[in-house]
């Protein structure tokens, strides 16, 4: 969940979860139109699978920090920030939605 100002005078709750319905009945009354609940694109269990993954190898695939947050459409999304790329971190990245999962590369090419 996250804060979204559309506006300079406006802020409106957005709300990713997997039970959408149960969730906006559940937090409407506190929230009223301040509140926007969007169904999520992946199950809780699996961010916190994917997060988890990277957590534990976080000294093998060189990852010095990671972030959740809300992408613009309301939806999870998870970024790895890496000292450069490591071959098992790329293979296991690749099986893991795009839209879930961003990686910022410290050490890069010139």
């Amino acid at each position: 969940m996250a804060w979204f100002h559309p506006s300079s005078t406006q802020a409106v709750l957005v709300v990713a979860a997997d039970d959408a319905g149960a969730l906006e009945t559940e937090m409407r009354s506190e929230f009223g139109h301040f509140l926007c609940v969007v169904h999520s694109r992946w199950p809780r269990r699996q961010v916190d699978a994917t997060l988890n993954t990277m957590v534990e190898l976080a000294s093998t695939w060189r990852i010095y920090d990671l972030s959740q947050g809300l992408g613009s459409d309301g939806q999870v999304v998870l970024t790895a920030f890496v000292e450069h790329l490591e071959p098992e971190f790329v293979r296991w990245a690749q099986a893991v939605p795009d839209e879930l999962l961003q990686v910022s590369v410290w050490l890069t090419r010139v």
